[in-house]
C-alpha cells in the first residue's frame, strides 16, 4: 500500500507574524493534511489560538463541517484562511 504524498505548505519559523496578528510561537503536531502552531493573536492581547497550515481546499472542507457542528465541547473556528505567509 502507497503512502498519500502529504501537501506542500509554506515554510515558518518560531516568532513569525503571519496576516498581521497571529505570533507563532511552536508547532502543536503534524497529521496527514497539514501542520497546527501554537500562536499568540496580538489583535487580543495575545491569546493563545492555534493555527492549521494545509492546501486552502482541505481547510474549506474542514471549515464548511465545522461550522455545522455546535457543542459545548467544541471550540469554534473564526473561519479565517489566508493565503502564504507573508
Amino acid at each position: 500500500r502507497r503512502r498519500a504524498e502529504r501537501p506542500r505548505m509554506e515554510p515558518v519559523s518560531a516568532g513569525d507574524r503571519l496576516a498581521g496578528r497571529y505570533r507563532l510561537i511552536r508547532p502543536l503536531g503534524e497529521g496527514a493534511t497539514g501542520r497546527a502552531w501554537l500562536a499568540a493573536d496580538e489583535a487580543d492581547a495575545g491569546r493563545p489560538v492555534a493555527l492549521k497550515f494545509a492546501p486552502a481546499e482541505v481547510l474549506d472542507a474542514q471549515l464548511a463541517a465545522g461550522r455545522r457542528l455546535v457543542h459545548p465541547g467544541i471550540v469554534a473556528t473564526p473561519g479565517e484562511c489566508a493565503g502564504p505567509p507573508r
